[in-house]
């Protein structure tokens, strides 16, 4: 996992007065997939944060626990962190869930669970 965080401390002399800029995350190839900040259990939207050591076209499915997939969409991936909203989830009955991402070779599965 090749994930880093930076921020620079500007100093300036005159005064030894010093400020630092905003936290940035650089991800580099090696990074892998990883899901951050799922937001769960879920109403109406599926909202989560896909990490990408590289771009490319990601599917996302919703399974229901018989393997059925009851909602499928894709994304064209930047390297970096990307934001993903899966809306109109409103149709499902509250349960759980799998929330499968594919993107090449690289699966996640993580359980999501759907409340009223």
């Amino acid at each position: 996992n090749t994930l880093s965080w930076y921020r620079i401390k500007a100093v300036k002399t005159q005064t030894d007065k010093y400020k630092y800029s905003k936290v940035i995350q650089l991800i580099g190839d090696k990074a892998g997939f990883q899901i951050e900040s799922l937001i769960n259990p879920f109403k109406s939207e599926v909202n989560f944060d896909l990490i990408s050591g590289i771009g490319g076209l990601v599917q996302i499915l919703i399974i229901d626990q018989y393997q059925h997939r009851l909602k499928t969409v894709n994304y064209n991936l930047v390297k970096g962190k990307n934001k993903i909203i899966i809306p109109n989830t409103d149709n499902l009955p509250a349960g759980f869930y799998i929330l499968k991402v594919i993107s090449g070779s690289n699966v996640i599965n993580r359980k999501i669970i759907k409340r009223h």
